[in-house]
């Protein structure tokens, strides 16, 4: 392996971590390098494109990221099964629909679906934005992701992630939130009830690939989503959600049990 590349890497994802603005001392503080190494990898990584600077002189990812995310959407086959999916539970529901897939503790919002017509929703641009990153612990996407990863994973997570608060729905107990996750594992499906912000509602249903091991998750979000028929908007995301794990090559189907 190339050290130098490693390093550089590891400042790119810090970017994309951090999803703003960077001054330098804040990347020299993070990266430990010294601060002429720093310099360097830098003035190599605007060079390239992958980041500049802006008029307040602070670090940014470069445009070309632009071009790299739509090349990636373009040849990765995995949106040619799933966008035609969401496109369909949108038709149905009239609602916001997101894929995410899971990376390390995060859940990446990797596609979405709006609908055309006019419509007031509570979801929250920027952490609805693709590419962006999201908690798994109190997002419908990432507690049905959670919900169904190994009890050795659940436990890592919850020995590595700070539960914070983003209203007064978060679920920051530890033991709380695993009696949330053996909930959503028996019903099938995650509620976000307002938990990431005070006006989001969401439904969350994990999307399981070829080894049958959890991939991610498609989720309905809005702020109107309490008012209608839960069975109605819960079944269409199951079978959506099912139909995707099939086409990934998974035999797992999500039986809702809307009991719960």
């Amino acid at each position: 392996m190339v050290n130098s590349i490693i390093k550089a890497a590891r400042i790119v994802r810090f970017f994309l971590d951090q999803q703003r603005d960077l001054h330098f001392d804040e990347i020299y503080e993070f990266s430990g390098e010294k601060k002429s190494t720093l310099y360097n990898i830098l003035q190599t990584l605007q060079h390239v494109g992958y980041i500049q600077r802006n008029q307040h002189g602070k670090y940014q990812l470069g445009i070309i990221f632009i071009s790299l995310g739509a090349a990636c959407r373009r040849n990765f086959p995995l949106f040619s099964i799933t966008h035609p999916k969401l496109q369909e539970i949108m038709n149905k529901t009239n609602e916001v629909v997101f894929f995410g897939v899971l990376s390390g503790f995060e859940i990446i919002h990797v596609d979405s679906v709006y609908p055309t017509v006019e419509h007031t929703w509570g979801v929250e641009t920027s952490a609805a934005e693709i590419g962006a990153r999201s908690p798994l612990y109190c997002t419908g996407l990432g507690k049905a992701t959670l919900a169904f990863l190994s009890p050795s994973h659940q436990k890592q997570y919850l020995e590595n992630v700070e539960l914070k608060a983003f209203t007064n729905n978060t679920i920051t107990d530890p033991a709380k939130l695993m009696e949330e996750l053996e909930l959503t594992k028996a019903r099938g499906y995650a509620i976000d009830d307002r938990e990431r912000n005070n006006r989001t509602f969401c439904y969350g249903i994990p999307v399981f690939q070829a080894n049958n091991e959890v991939l991610g998750a498609i989720s309905l979000s809005g702020d109107d989503l309490m008012e209608k028929d839960r069975n109605e908007m819960v079944s269409i995301l199951a079978d959506c959600a099912n139909t995707i794990s099939g086409l990934l090559g998974s035999n797992i189907k999500i039986r809702s049990d809307l009991s719960l």
